[in-house]
């Protein structure tokens, strides 16, 4: 008797369930953003459980979120179960002149999400013994209602200003048989990924090899261009972004001169988890309901955010978890009204591992230096050197990686105002 296993896969002896699989998710942000209508379009929840074909998910009105519950599933326990949020868009998405027309977006084809935690690649659950799963509460694309950013909810007047930089070291001395980058001839580059972000900015999504990006006007292309005036190595990019956007930013850098005769681009990035892009956060301002302290917070936007500062890798790039717009970041000063007054406010979180926000308050333009020193008073980064800023809120991300663990003290000066603080660093 000559026998095998199918597959070469001999039977399980985990525990079989019978159960309930239970779905909900929350599509807040895209209606925020005009990407959305419930009267015409669908959300559904895809997966291994149904063969990757589509469990419509109808409104809940208690919850405000989107649902598909007791769906039947038999599974090993421990097993887990891949799936993904997929809107479908009404077919009038795609007739440019309808009222509907939504540029950038394909009907049935664009809806697949991609929060930044997980990249390309599938959300994940492991099966339980019991009859019925755990709710899996989540937004789509991973990106809360509260991310929405508005003309109303900047400080200091409408539209914020967000500085990329990247430590662009790597990419020349890259040894992997690809053309490395040459600071003489090269121009560093923004590739928006984002499809949402990139729409709701003017901005092409460039494609997986930057062909889009290469038939751009120039305007487009100057305006997505890192510079390095100081010829340190990081380049950095100053963008001002639309009233109405969102804070969730999916981006790879990229290096060459499109104007060039091949015009070529080499892109960082690749594969489908997260690590394909990078993945940043304009981070907000949660202050307590001016009304009413037990409603939940309100969220705000500094005038200027400026990102942590990357180091250019091939492969494995960084990401950052989405904000959490629950804990208080601001003072008790009411965050949607012009500064008033200079003032240094306490970075947030504090203690901190690896990573902070700094936040600041200036009642009109001024130049600004901020910078962060140790207990022996030796300087140890700068975060911002001279530059003038408008009045508003102003936030800074500080990445102390490098820095030992003990307390810091970061200072600024504004115009004739100086203020100090002192931030704790535990790893």
């Amino acid at each position: 008797l000559y026998w095998r296993y199918f597959d070469n896969v001999p039977p399980t002896d985990a525990v079989i369930v019978s159960t309930a699989l239970n779905f909900e998710v929350n599509v807040g942000i895209l209606e925020g953003i005009g990407f959305f209508n419930s009267a015409i379009d669908t959300v559904s929840v895809r997966g291994g459980f149904n063969s990757w074909g589509e469990n419509r998910m109808t409104f809940n009105d208690i919850s405000g979120n989107y649902d598909a519950l007791n769906i039947p599933y038999t599974a090993a326990v421990e097993s887990e179960v891949p799936y993904k949020y997929f809107i479908k868009w009404d077919k009038r998405r795609d007739e440019a002149g309808n009222e509907f027309f939504l540029g950038g977006i394909t009907h049935d084809q664009s809806g697949y999400e991609e929060p930044g935690i997980t990249g390309g690649a599938d959300r994940r659950f492991s099966i339980t013994d019991d009859p019925a799963q755990a709710v899996q509460s989540e937004n789509y694309n991973g990106v809360s209602p509260q991310a929405l950013i508005t003309p109303n909810n900047v400080t200091g007047g409408g539209q914020i200003t967000v500085t990329f930089s990247v430590d662009m070291s790597a990419a020349v001395t890259r040894d992997d048989g690809t053309a490395p980058f040459n600071p003489a001839t090269d121009s560093v580059f923004l590739f928006v990924d984002t499809p949402f972000f990139a729409l709701t900015n003017d901005i092409t999504v460039p494609g997986d090899e930057g062909q889009n990006f290469i038939n751009i006007d120039k305007e487009e292309r100057d305006r997505l261009r890192f510079t390095d005036d100081n010829s340190d190595m990081v380049y950095t990019l100053d963008l001002t972004l639309a009233p109405l956007t969102l804070n969730h930013i999916g981006f790879r850098v990229a290096y060459g001169e499109p104007t060039s005769e091949t015009g070529e681009l080499i892109a960082n990035g690749e594969g489908y988890d997260a690590g394909r892009r990078y993945y940043q956060y304009i981070q907000p301002i949660v202050a307590p309901d001016g009304d009413d302290p037990d409603d939940q917070p309100d969220v705000s936007w500094p005038a200027t955010f400026q990102f942590e500062t990357l180091t250019w890798t091939a492969t494995d790039l960084e990401w950052e978890t989405p904000p959490d717009y629950t804990k208080l970041t601001n003072s008790n000063e009411g965050e949607n009204e012009i500064a008033k007054q200079f003032e240094l406010l306490q970075n947030y979180p504090n203690p901190f591992n690896p990573s902070t926000n700094i936040s600041f308050t200036l009642p009109n333009a001024a130049d600004v230096r901020l910078t962060v020193y140790n207990l022996l008073g030796q300087e140890v980064a700068t975060l911002i050197n001279g530059k003038t800023l408008n009045s508003g809120t102003h936030s800074v991300a500080f990445d102390a990686s490098a820095l030992s663990s003990g307390m810091y003290i970061y200072r600024i000066e504004a115009g004739n105002f100086t203020s100090t603080k002192r931030m704790m660093l535990i790893k």
